[in-house]
């Protein structure tokens, strides 16, 4: 027989049935699909909250077992990083809940809940028309990161949420997809190839790294080098996968 484990936040105790429903049969025809490739990501409105579901493709055969006896699932992990990281004082969309199924020692299926957030994501940020402001705000918010120890191993533009007070004209940032996070990392390279790899693309990756030598205090000369360093390794590692993807199509 299958084992279900499912942890809800006490905060969203009145989930419950939901969330075991969904738990044992798959996402409901009422839940509006919003993402459909390797993973599932739903939108289901429960007592007038807006609840994103993640529903995780099922693990190779190898993975379905580390996931149940050496490490904890994508869901586990999701869920207990965005505890941490609120804890740290960082903003998620708040945890709901976690669920699995597990068949013996592989790990079948496997949910994450949250809730929603609103905002737009930092795809193209350079292009924006408040450009300037907003890399300025998001250089202080990775040096806030940085300074806790916390690396975000797939810090991508679509991962990293920001809104503007129209009042103060202040940013505030959020962070999605959770499940690769590390913390209380002490090494310092480390850290900045997290944040420098993957969230933008060359030019716009040097003008952030520039900003935040100036918050840090680090030698503007040395991050500069280093984000050019591992931005350029991260573009020719894709563009060779892009091309070894494309003979194996032939």
């Amino acid at each position: 027989m299958p084992e279900t484990i499912i942890q809800i936040n006490p905060h969203y105790s009145n989930f419950a049935p939901v969330i075991e429903y969904i738990t044992a049969n798959g996402l409901p025809a009422s839940a509006e699909i919003i993402y459909d490739k390797r993973n599932k990501v739903a939108r289901l409105t429960v007592d007038g909250i807006n609840m994103i579901i993640k529903a995780f493709r099922c693990p190779g055969f190898i993975n379905s077992i580390a996931y149940t006896t050496v490490r904890g699932s994508k869901a586990l992990r999701s869920y207990e990083n965005s505890l941490k990281l609120l804890e740290a004082g960082f903003n998620v969309p708040q945890p709901i809940a976690y669920s699995e199924v597990r068949k013996g020692l592989r790990l079948r299926e496997s949910y994450y809940f949250s809730t929603e957030i609103s905002g737009d994501d930092l795809r193209y940020w350079e292009r924006r028309a408040d450009a300037d402001e907003l890399s300025e705000a998001l250089a202080h918010e990775l040096v806030k990161l940085t300074d806790a120890g916390i690396c975000h191993l797939d810090l991508s533009p679509g991962n990293m949420m920001f809104t503007r007070n129209a009042a103060t004209g202040e940013y505030s940032f959020s962070y999605i997809d959770l499940n690769r996070m590390e913390f209380d990392v002490k090494d310092r390279r480390r850290l900045l190839k997290s944040i420098f790899e993957r969230l933008n693309e060359m030019d716009p990756i040097l003008d952030l790294a520039g900003r935040f030598a100036r918050i840090s205090g680090d030698n503007s000369g040395y991050i500069e080098r280093y984000a050019r360093k591992v931005r350029g390794r991260y573009e020719r590692n894709r563009e060779l996968k892009r091309k070894l993807k494309s003979i194996w199509k032939k």
